[in-house]
């Protein structure tokens, strides 16, 4: 998961080079991820590889992404991470740890944290301001051996709580 936080967060902060024309909320799905969430713009996909690096562990990474036009510094995204076969990880600091990263690469304050459940899996739910511009609020689970995070940036100047509720409660992840 940390390692998605990172191509998130370089995601981001090229929000303007990735735009879908906004519309009606669609659900869309990943079958390989088997993972699906709403969204009022078209998700575009990001996949990459990284390779092992040291006791770093080699990983995919799929990021789903996509900023409606021409609502103004709304980001949409969610992915997961899947690492090479034998690698294993603690849940729980793997939750914080993304958590930490995403904060310390937008050089953002953390507002909140804390755990969320969804489908009986306990996850962890954090918002985050960014330099007093924006605001990212982000849900991560682990099923499996699989890390997922979903996000939603917006300006901090505007009330967006009817969307980012949306987009949260639309996760669907699949059964561990």
């Amino acid at each position: 998961m940390k390692r998605l936080v990172v191509i998130a967060l370089v995601v981001m902060a090229t929000v303007a080079a990735v735009s879908a024309q906004s519309g009606a909320w669609t659900r869309q799905a990943s079958d390989d991820g088997r993972f699906s969430i709403a969204a009022p713009c078209t998700l575009q996909i990001e996949k990459g590889f990284t390779p092992r690096n040291g006791d770093d562990p080699s990983f995919n990474s799929f990021l789903y992404i996509c900023s409606p036009v021409p609502v103004v510094g709304e980001m949409y995204l969610g992915g997961w991470v899947e690492y090479e076969a034998g690698y294993r990880f603690g849940d729980d600091a793997e939750l914080k740890a993304n958590r930490d990263n995403l904060i310390k690469g937008v050089g953002g304050t953390l507002l909140t944290s804390g755990p969320v459940t969804y489908a009986g899996r306990t996850g962890i739910e954090f918002t985050v301001n960014v330099k007093g511009a924006n605001l990212i609020t982000s849900r991560a689970f682990i099923v499996g051996l699989r890390p997922y995070q979903i996000a939603i940036m917006t300006p901090i100047e505007q009330d967006r709580s009817e969307n980012i509720r949306r987009f949260l409660d639309s996760l669907r992840l699949p059964s561990p």
